[in-house]
């Protein structure tokens, strides 16, 4: 390979990975925006298709996990609560593969704080961590 070749190689690889290194440093802040629209939605289909097949989901509240298909069955079955929530949230912290937010969920009558962590991995979900933190939203 001459020198102006492995040059141009060079220089095509590096701007290659300019470009991805964005988009995958901003792959779990993407993936959890579209994680809160569709559970606004109460768009089940929707959140399906953002779990990893083998994803599991924990809440520290009660200790237990849920496979992907517990977790789908579930909000199958709270899909009337979820469409008469309101749902806010904020970033807490994030890097490249983890992001943190701050959730607050109005379900008629009662409002929740909660704290929940995604591992993002191939632009789906493949672990996430619930932490209730208040009974209230005061402070959101």
């Amino acid at each position: 390979m001459t020198r102006n070749l492995q040059f141009v190689v060079l220089a095509g690889s590096l701007f290659a990975t300019a470009l991805t290194a964005p988009a995958l440093a901003d792959e779990p802040e993407r993936v959890v925006q579209e994680w809160y629209r569709r559970l606004s939605e109460s768009d089940i289909a929707g959140l399906a298709g953002l779990i990893a097949p083998n994803a599991v989901f924990h809440t520290e509240a009660s200790g237990k996990s849920q496979s992907r298909e517990e977790f789908i069955a579930y909000m199958d079955q709270s899909q009337d609560v979820l469409a008469n929530a309101e749902i806010r949230h904020k970033l807490r912290e994030k890097d490249e593969t983890t992001i943190t937010m701050i959730v607050c969920y109005d379900f008629q009558p009662g409002l929740t704080l909660n704290r929940e962590t995604y591992s993002i991995a191939d632009g789906k979900i493949v672990n996430a961590r619930q932490k209730r933190l208040a009974e209230d939203c005061d402070g959101f």
